[in-house]
């Protein structure tokens, strides 16, 4: 599985959207929902609908939000654009699946990496503790 997928997966099973949305808001300098779904080119309903429901559409955040951090974007870590002279303009297309071959340059691939099985590592655990205690109290049934 590729980091890419792997970042798919967390973002589409374990992140808060809202949180998401909310650094969008912050990164662009837009102060309402409305703003937010007008920059995305999207009807308000559909952008509420999608917090109310913890979703996103994953493939129009990279499409709109060209320049932005994922990292920023997703963990709330860093600057919130790449190129920080091109907060408006957006010119710098985020690199999403982390391959650095060309630069040589392993250390944010790493570091996205980590983050992700960290992440990872918390839900497994959280849905293990879940499981036990079902178990517990079904062998105290039994």
């Amino acid at each position: 599985m590729s980091i890419y997928q792997i970042f798919l997966l967390v973002l589409s099973t374990f992140l808060d959207k809202k949180l998401i949305f909310k650094r969008i808001k912050l990164a662009y300098g837009l102060k309402s929902d409305a703003d937010l779904a007008d920059f995305l080119e999207l009807p308000p309903t559909t952008l509420s609908g999608w917090k109310r429901r913890n979703t996103l559409d994953i493939d129009l955040l990279y499409s709109k939000l060209v320049g932005i951090s994922w990292d920023y974007l997703i963990y709330g870590v860093g600057e919130a654009f790449l190129d920080k002279k091109n907060t408006t303009e957006n010119s710098v297309v985020a690199d999403v699946g982390g391959d650095t071959e060309e630069s040589g340059d392993s250390k944010p691939t790493i570091v996205r990496s980590n983050l992700i099985i960290d992440i990872l590592t918390a839900e497994i655990d959280k849905l293990r503790k879940e499981l036990e205690a079902k178990e517990s109290s079904n062998q105290s049934y039994g």
